[in-house]
């Protein structure tokens, strides 16, 4: 009750003077009503609390009688119910039907909310207004409601969800409903489908047996049967009908297309047709038998094989093919497995010996398999000699055991390069067991530099060309490049069509390595060379430099400047320290060059995130001078020489710092890896490098730049270059002018230390 209360259509109760019974029987109807009768004063106080006000606020009416009637109006409605007291007493009317407005909210003493609908009316009486509501309490009637509305809701849902079709049609069967999946067997809309007579969505011959059908659902019974529909594209389907009368006599027609169901019964036919001659026409014998273990079928395969007639084994023990122990034993397998369910056979497949009706017996593999036949099990077996077999296993073992045995990798691959067998000698060279290459193809191990040989050898191999004695590189499992010779032959089958490749591969590594230690060597020797004849020449030329500075402008000072230093005086004694501290940068770089192959550390495992930290920390000022951003993904371990790895990361941070033109310096350090490498980059927004400068920037003493412009001696990119290719890598740059550089270096994976 509030100020959405509805009202009920009643006259107003006067409280006029009345004699006493007619004032007793007053009471008596009020105490016996149904319905909740509350009064209450001008200030909301009850003053009449009935019996089943009693019962539906579930409160005395002692405790009730003088309370507010807000203490039975939820919080939420108690200020609109105030205010609709006001205006109701205000509007003069005496009083509002029932159910005129949405049905109110009521509090009971418990605390329960619960909904309700009330009347309200007002009288005067001896100058003060009263107030009478008469509430009912409507919760099972809502429930009701609700119900229904789930029910109606539920059955909607079947309706038009149902994977099958359903069709709602008058007694004189035209269709006043019908569900999406009807719409979609038949292409029709619902809004076509409804009004249209049954006729219209039946073939011709079906359109007589509609009024049998109506006949049959009026005398009380459900009428089942197939049907051939008529789609509006003018296609057939034949479709199961239950058709059956509602309670409110309209029919209803569930439908379900059963084409699919038709051609798999087609199909079924099809399959026991093909099925019956594959077991005629197979090579393998097919026998069955059931669970005492005598033969029920016997195909021309197995006649072949075992040398018996049809007729001389049907219905006998299936035991007469097997030779002993087999022949005793066979009965006890069949007993054990009918009384323990335990398969020894059933299932699995193995290897067994049969006997022929000559007597002789020969290797077979047998495979059964259990069928229940209705109650019955069935049996079947599928038995394949395999003596041909036998005798290649043992001359492929004899084969395998030659191929195994040999130092060199031999490995056998399809004409599409796919491994098939793999030996010992492969498993050693190249470190993957056989289970781990088999069905894989073989450019697993072909550099990515030299997988176009693959392509090549194939296509030689298909014209039945030999390759002999190629050199080569190969990839092993933990990234080494492995030098090797191959030899390749063509494998032809029976016919002789070429199959196959048979792949020998020697390693050639230790060959090699002594052949590119000479070359090295060689090599090493002609740039010390060269390197000694360019020093010869900054010795006599550029490091007199600052030599001859020291002493010019030391003998000036002396003639100028005896007494003190003024002047003059200091600034020739700055060219001095100047000179002087250029040619000490100067020997200081010229000796690290030279130390870099003749006094490097051993390789040992070297975590370059560490090694890049403390670089950076060494860097620190010169980082927060320049507000320079550095940017370090993570870098991984690798083996090598850590301080001539660090000498690389300082020297080229060092030049993305210094070279940075009117920007901010931004660089970033990165490592990618591939399969036998990492590739470390330091990439920077400086002023960049012309093309025609990349190869000489690593050449000693090679400057781009005056020292005015940007200090330095011309020797850092060397020693990167000396260190990369100490490490067995190598150092590159890529850069566009005035977009910044990009300096590449790369170190070999190494599992050892060397």
């Amino acid at each position: 009750m509030h100020a959405n209360e509805k009202d009920i259509s009643n006259k107003g109760l006067h409280m006029m003077p009345r004699p006493v019974e007619s004032e007793q029987r007053l009471m008596g109807i009020i105490g016996s009503a149904t319905d909740a009768i509350i009064t209450v004063d001008d200030e909301q106080k009850i003053t009449l609390f009935n019996a089943a006000a009693e019962r539906m606020f579930r409160c005395p009416v002692a405790d009730a009688i003088g309370q507010s009637l807000s203490r039975f109006i939820p919080d939420r409605f108690r200020e609109i119910h105030r205010e609709h007291i006001r205006v109701f007493g205000e509007t003069g009317v005496t009083t509002r039907a029932m159910a005129s407005q949405r049905p109110l909210m009521a509090l009971g003493a418990d605390g329960v909310e619960f909904p309700v609908e009330a009347t309200i009316s007002q009288i005067a009486v001896g100058g003060q207004r009263l107030f009478t509501a008469i509430v009912r309490d409507v919760s099972e009637r809502k429930r009701a409601e609700e119900a229904m509305r789930d029910s109606e809701e539920r059955y909607r849902t079947l309706f038009e969800y149902a994977p099958d079709g359903i069709l709602i049609a008058d007694p004189n069967s035209y269709y006043i409903d019908a569900n999406p999946s009807i719409c979609r067997l038949l292409g029709y809309t619902r809004d076509e489908l409804i009004g249209v007579h049954a006729s219209k969505i039946v073939t011709p011959a079906e359109i007589q047996h509609i009024g049998p059908a109506l006949n049959e659902i009026n005398a009380g019974s459900d009428h089942s049967r197939e049907w051939r529909f008529l789609r509006k594209d003018g296609s057939t389907f034949t479709a199961e009908v239950i058709a059956t009368m509602m309670p409110d006599g309209n029919l209803m027609g569930m439908i379900r297309d059963v084409t699919e169901r038709k051609r798999a019964q087609e199909a079924l036919r099809e399959s026991e047709g093909r099925l019956r001659a594959i077991v005629e026409t197979a090579v393998d014998a097919i026998i069955t038998i059931d669970e005492r273990g005598l033969i029920n079928s016997f195909n021309p395969a197995a006649m072949k094989t075992f040398g018996y007639a049809p007729d001389e084994v049907l219905g006998k023990n299936v035991n007469l093919l097997m030779p002993a122990p087999y022949h005793h034993e066979h009965d006890g397998y069949l007993n054990n497995y009918s009384t323990t369910g335990v398969k020894k056979i059933i299932g699995i497949g193995r290897e067994v010996i049969g006997r022929r009706k000559d007597g002789t017996q020969f290797p077979m593999d047998l495979a059964v398999s259990e069928t229940l036949v209705g109650e019955r099990r069935v049996f079947t077996g599928i038995v394949r000699d395999i003596t041909e077999r036998k005798r290649a296993d043992e001359m492929r073992a004899k084969l395998a055991a030659i191929v195994e045995s040999s130092a060199d990798a031999i490995i056998g691959k399809t004409l599409g390069g796919v491994i098939v067998t793999w030996n010992g000698g492969a498993e050693r060279m190249f470190g993957y067991a056989a289970g781990e290459v088999v069905g894989r193809h073989i450019s697993l191990l072909i550099p990515p530099d030299r997988q176009h040989e693959e392509a090549n050898i194939l296509e030689r191999l298909g014209r039945g060309e030999r390759i002999e004695h190629l050199e080569t590189v190969r990839i092993a499992r933990d990234g080494r490049k492995i030098d090797v010779s191959l030899t390749v032959s063509p494998i032809r089958n029976s016919a002789g069509d070429i199959v196959g490749a048979s792949k020998i591969v020697r390693d050639m590594t230790a060959r090699k390595k002594t052949e590119e230690s000479l070359a090295r060597q060689a090599e090493e020797l002609g740039r010390s060379n060269l390197e000694l004849e360019r020093f010869a020449y900054v010795a006599s030329h550029d490091l007199q430099e600052p030599m001859r500075t020291v002493q010019s402008f030391a003998q000036l000072l002396q003639r100028h400047c005896k007494d003190s230093v003024t002047g003059e005086a200091a600034e020739y004694l700055g060219y001095i320290v100047g000179g002087t501290q250029r040619m000490q940068a100067l020997i200081n770089d010229l000796l690290a060059y030279s130390r870099v192959g003749s006094q490097g550390g051993a390789f040992a495992p070297a975590d370059c995130r560490e090694i890049c930290a403390k670089v950076l920390d060494n860097l620190h000022a010169s980082i927060e001078s320049h507000r320079a951003s550095v940017a370090v993904e993570p870098l991984p371990v690798v083996m090598g020489d850590a301080t001539q790895i660090g000498q690389i990361f300082q020297n080229l941070l060092v030049n993305a710092i210094k070279f940075h033109g009117q920007r901010t310096p931004s660089i970033r350090v990165s490592a990618k890896e591939s399969d036998c490498e990492w590739v470390f980059s330091v990439a920077d927004n400086g002023i960049g490098i012309a093309s025609e400068y990349f190869e000489r920037i690593f050449i000693i003493f090679q400057r781009l730049h005056t020292i005015e412009e940007y200090g330095g001696t011309g020797i850092g990119l060397a020693i990167c270059k000396k260190i990369a290719e100490r490490h067995g890598g190598r150092i590159w740059v890529e850069s566009v002018v005035g977009k910044g550089s990009t300096f590449y270096f790369t170190i070999p994976k190494r599992e050892k230390a060397t």
